[in-house]
């Protein structure tokens, strides 16, 4: 996530064309209920809407590496956290503005009742308290996802 927007349109480019094949899953923490005129999705409060996820950044991995040692980029390379769903559109030529181009982020069209949301929210946010490491095969994005909410969905 985030490691150069040339570097990032090259991996939605190719995913796109089934060249490679890498998803990341995160779950959304909040429902977005309507888009800014800047692109932002926002939630019922008018705030930025939430996903939880396993990842990290270039800068994130740095700024661990002068925390925890780096040796914590192998045993916990990405740690479960929260953050904006906006973190993900690409950004313009260097104004700060967002673009409206497709970042690669598919709609899920999953039907919930408000108390399996409820609990799932609850979930994640036990799991934001005291997350497993990261490994790349056995606790990654794709099983926190799927340990989360396994119901059956649908994509748009």
């Amino acid at each position: 996530r985030k490691v150069h927007p040339w570097i990032d349109a090259a991996f939605m480019w190719a995913g796109s064309w089934e060249i490679l094949r890498l998803y990341h899953h995160f779950i959304v923490y909040d429902d977005v209920v309507s888009i800014s005129e800047d692109g932002t999705a926002l939630n019922k409060h008018g705030t930025p809407a939430m996903i939880v996820e396993y990842s990290n950044t270039p800068i994130g991995a740095i700024k661990q590496v002068f925390r925890r040692g780096p040796l914590s980029l192998y045993s916990d390379p990405a740690p479960f956290q929260k953050i904006e769903l906006n973190d993900y559109p690409i950004w313009s030529g260097g104004r700060g503005r967002k673009s409206h181009r497709s970042c690669g982020v598919y709609r899920i069209m999953q039907n919930l009742s408000d108390r399996r949301r409820q609990q799932i929210i609850s979930e994640a946010t036990s799991q934001l308290e005291s997350h497993e490491p990261y490994s790349f095969t056995f606790l990654n994005c794709e099983h926190a996802a799927f340990e989360l909410s396994s119901e059956r969905v649908g994509l748009l």
